[in-house]
């Protein structure tokens, strides 16, 4: 199972303003398309993303039918969400242990699946992702934390050791998923691809900021090429 956060994660909203608000992240799509795919020679079945949203569910379903419309309008046409609750809303903490809660309950539903997540360093999605990379029996396979607050060096290192990996764009999520088996070459070379197309089109009005994250997929570009040597 894909399992992924949703803002900041799959499109910038609240911490993050390196890209104008709501923009789709360069490449995203195609890294949930690729996990979903796997690393072996013969793909996986798609339809395994779901995304863990830390906004509350509501009898109506009104805030789940709006989050399906808001995926769909980006691309995303088929995906589960699981919503958190309002005891839950406030602070890391809180929020970490809904998703953790969440989590718990996929594994529970299809014990034949590993997974893997996909979150960001502004709402506690990195102590989740920690806490269940050390579960005993675990089966997170690997936790992707896009960087959206500007982690030092030593924050990286620090939950790298707690096998996090800390990420600036999809092309270097990309490439440690390659690393560590879960996607192909193929499938790496296709995000890139499409992330290299993606930050293209987004419409920034500063051209520093424009500038600031062509340097960061530059720089994820040429790991990437290292990687594949």
């Amino acid at each position: 199972k894909v399992l992924s956060d949703i803002d900041d994660t799959f499109y910038a909203n609240l911490k993050d303003d390196r890209y104008p608000k709501k923009t789709v992240y360069p490449g995203v799509k195609d890294f949930y398309a690729e996990l979903d795919k796997g690393g072996a020679a013969q793909e996986d079945s798609g339809g395994d993303l779901m995304f863990l949203s830390a906004r509350p569910y509501d009898r109506a379903g009104a805030a789940e039918h709006l989050t399906h419309s808001t995926l769909e309008k980006a691309g995303v046409r088929e995906a589960t969400v699981l919503s958190g609750d309002f005891a839950h809303l406030i602070g890391n903490k809180l929020i970490s242990d809904k998703k953790f809660d969440n989590w718990s309950q996929v594994r529970q539903l299809y014990p034949e699946y590993g997974s893997g997540f996909i979150g960001d360093s502004g709402q506690g999605d990195a102590i989740f992702g920690a806490r269940a990379a050390a579960t005993p029996g675990t089966d997170m396979k690997k936790v992707f934390i896009h960087n959206v607050t500007g982690l030092s060096p030593a924050e990286r290192t620090e939950f790298a050791s707690k096998a996090v990996a800390i990420f600036d764009t999809y092309v270097g999520a990309g490439t440690e998923a390659y690393r560590s088996g879960l996607i192909s070459k193929a499938g790496l070379l296709r995000i890139a691809a499409s992330a290299e197309r993606e930050l293209a089109q987004v419409p920034f009005t500063n051209p520093e900021l424009r500038a600031a994250r062509e340097q960061d997929l530059a720089r994820d570009l040429a790991a990437m090429r290292a990687a594949l040597r």
